[in-house]
């Protein structure tokens, strides 16, 4: 098979530009744009070919397009998480031995959350009072509830940053053996969290057998 002219070339820099792409980058801003130009350039440079070379030209452009996603991706950085059994079974199961109204102290614990303001907040038995939680709670992101005893999971989710691919799963069998776990539909939560532009970190959150 015989290339057209000037189409070996631009093979050639189609190869180079994706070994440009992929190249481990340095975490500095300066070397990403030092890559982003070289990208540039190397685009200019087919701009006076003919018409067809358009198919690889498109080719170009979208390789280009996943440099610039790439690039500008952060290569480091920080957030806070926290796991928190909220024990939110009914008071009349569940007293929780401390003293106080549980609705009263699920507000407290949600006007904890709010203060603190943890990136990433799982909550457990988050089940009959999740409504007095999130009144005072105030992180932008939360799940809906699933419900209280006995239709919810008791898993819910505070953030400070959006996600993807939400999905609760049930836990395929239960045991009694030393607690009421199946009382409730226990299981785990996936969601793919987005802390920043271009960065999706898969987290669960879940609750394993109680006894």
């Amino acid at each position: 098979m015989h290339a057209k002219p000037g189409s070996l070339d631009i093979r050639v820099q189609l190869l180079n530009l994706i070994r440009l792409v992929t190249k481990p980058a340095k975490h500095t801003s300066e070397h990403g744009q030092v890559q982003k130009e070289a990208v540039a350039s190397m685009l200019r440079d087919q701009s006076s070919h003919k018409q067809h070379h358009s198919n690889m030209k498109n080719v170009f452009l979208a390789v280009a397009f996943a440099a610039d996603v790439v690039l500008s991706a952060p290569t480091n950085g920080k957030f806070t998480a926290l796991g928190f059994n909220v024990a939110g079974l009914p008071q009349i199961l569940q007293g929780n031995e401390v003293p106080g109204d549980k609705t009263d102290n699920s507000r407290q614990i949600g006007s904890y959350f709010a203060e603190y303001g943890y990136d990433l907040i799982h909550l457990q038995e988050d089940f009959n009072y999740h409504a007095a939680i999130y009144e005072t709670d105030d992180h932008p992101e939360r799940t809906a509830t699933s419900g209280g005893v006995p239709f919810g999971s008791g898993l819910n989710t505070l953030s400070n940053y959006g996600w993807i691919n939400f999905e609760r799963v049930k836990w395929e069998t239960c045991s009694d053996a030393s607690g009421a776990d199946c009382l409730t539909p226990k299981g785990f939560t996936f969601m793919r969290w987005n802390p920043s532009e271009g960065v999706y970190i898969d987290v669960f959150n879940v609750h394993a057998d109680a006894g």
